[in-house]
């Protein structure tokens, strides 16, 4: 297939792709710049466990116990940080230290946890940068104080839980970020509609030019009915220049 074809393709196509394009850009337009921007801010606790001491039973060392622990741990302590009780703790430390009430389930949504090896990295996300930066800083002193309390017993401390990285200052995607999310949006739908229109045509058995005819059957074309109204100068311009051509290869 010659890249003529490909643009006849992509031409006889042309408005399902363009309204694929205009959709995408304005459904992304409204997304990214009709909502309020959102900020964000970014903390990692390190789960050290704490095993009491025994001896080794021969069969694995207690190091693998160490690493094994921490795993479970760190699953358990992910999807603590998102509960209901983690967050009421939060809200309390935010009313005492400043003064104001947040809501419990904006800040059971405002978190998002990801494991690495032992290091578990939180996301705090709001529409509001104080807020983020009151809840970032509340979740590191409660984690850092008693983050042990929620996967150990009352009675012995099992994992100690270190605040390696604090929340920094929350930002907010900037214009440039934005912009590139947009035209990030409109390059994929680009690429969506030109796929969707070979795909159609693929499974599209109609025959749309005389160079299709002659490509299939292997015959030329002696003459074609013209589509336009009869007089119409186009279709005897395009007749006139097809007579010439014929006439042109019949001299030769």
């Amino acid at each position: 297939m010659e890249l003529r074809e490909y643009w006849h393709i992509i031409r006889s196509r042309r408005l399902m792709i363009g309204a694929l394009l205009l959709v995408t850009l304005v459904v992304s337009v409204v997304l990214t710049y009709g909502r309020p921007p959102t900020y964000e801010t970014e903390l990692r606790i390190l789960v050290k466990p704490i095993l009491p001491d025994a001896p080794d039973t021969g069969y694995y060392s207690r190091e693998y116990y160490r690493t094994l622990f921490a795993e479970y741990v760190q699953d358990d302590l992910s999807e603590v940080i998102k509960s209901l009780r983690f967050a009421e703790d939060v809200g309390e430390l935010i009313k005492t230290r400043y003064g104001a009430a947040l809501t419990t389930a904006g800040i059971v949504a405002a978190f998002e946890t990801r494991k690495e090896h032992r290091v578990v990295r939180i996301t705090v996300t709001t529409p509001s940068s104080r807020d983020t930066k009151w809840i970032g800083e509340a979740a590191a002193e409660v984690l850092q104080t008693v983050g042990w309390q929620y996967v150990s017993p009352e009675d012995r401390p099992q994992v100690e839980v270190q605040v390696i990285d604090p929340p920094q200052e929350p930002a907010a995607p900037t214009l440039l970020f934005r912009l590139l999310t947009v035209v990030l949006h409109v390059s994929v739908a680009l690429a969506v509609g030109v796929a969707l229109a070979f795909l159609l045509d693929t499974f599209d058995d109609r025959v749309r030019t005389a160079d299709e005819i002659e490509r299939d059957l292997g015959w030329p074309v002696l003459a074609a009915v013209p589509h336009g109204k009869p007089g119409d100068p186009a279709d005897n311009r395009a007749a006139a220049n097809r007579a010439s051509d014929d006439d042109a290869e019949t001299s030769e």
